[in-house]
């Protein structure tokens, strides 16, 4: 169990490898020993939650049209918990060293009290072993629970809004991160003229390849006011003879430190 924690609870890669990744995963923890998995596992999958735990360094994308998924689940504790949690790893992985390499060293089979004795000390490590293996279930249990959300979030409304839109839950948007202004900095890029790039021009350009990215799902009225709401870009608007606006032209602001 626990190193089929290790294998399912972080991965990342282009969508069409992934199988392939967890297999690779598997074969690479296969003869690892139990303390070796254990060790990955703390601050990993089992976490502090009382700390701040880094989200570790974003993988690296090899091709940027293709599809990238990443996924990491972890069990978060208190302080207490968590040393509770790590002091049920250690102790399984002390109880299982003692029966895998000193089992026979510590006991005298050769003599009815010696296997007398032994006896009860396998009832005892089975004891304990029934109750470790009932906390890993506990996890296991947990783990899948929360996959289960996972998967009923993703399969919403609001889950396809997050993925496709990169609206957030109840609606807020973190603008720089979202598909409709990463196409309209690629729209500019491509079709900018003096720093300036045509809105119809680029709207044409993001209609033709993403029909869905439509300023109304992010609650704005048109393009315009899409632009405004993104406090990312200057624009200026060109009029015709008769006062009528004829276009608007935009530009991506620049930091200034």
């Amino acid at each position: 169990m626990l190193k089929a924690f290790w294998v399912d609870h972080e991965f990342s890669g282009e969508s069409a490898e992934l199988l392939t990744i967890q297999h690779d995963r598997k074969t690479e923890v296969a003869d690892k020993t139990l303390g070796a998995v254990a060790k990955k596992l703390v601050g990993s999958f089992l976490t502090n939650g009382d700390t701040e735990n880094p989200t570790g360094d974003s993988p690296e994308i090899k091709d940027p049209n293709k599809i990238h998924f990443g996924f990491k689940s972890s069990l978060s504790f208190s302080a207490e918990d968590f040393e509770r949690e790590k002091a049920t790893l250690e102790a399984l992985i002390t109880v299982r060293n003692e029966l895998v390499h000193h089992f026979l060293e510590n006991f005298d089979l050769r003599t009815l009290q010696g296997c007398a004795t032994a006896d009860q000390h396998l009832e005892a490590c089975l004891v304990q072993v029934n109750l470790y293996t009932e906390k890993l279930r506990g996890w296991a249990d947990a783990t899948l629970k929360g996959r289960e959300l996972m998967a009923s979030f993703l399969g919403s409304e609001a889950g396809r809004d997050l993925i496709v839109f990169g609206i957030m839950p109840g609606g807020e948007i973190h603008w720089e991160a979202t598909p409709i202004v990463a196409q309209l900095k690629a729209a500019e890029e491509a079709l900018s003229c003096k720093g300036w790039t045509s809105l119809n021009a680029a709207i044409a350009k993001i209609k033709g390849k993403h029909p869905e990215l439509t300023p109304r799902k992010y609650g704005c009225s048109r393009w315009r006011h899409l632009l405004h709401e993104t406090g990312l870009f200057n624009t200026q608007i060109q009029k015709s003879a008769s006062g009528a606006v004829d276009d608007v032209f935009f530009q991506s602001r620049v930091e200034r430190g």
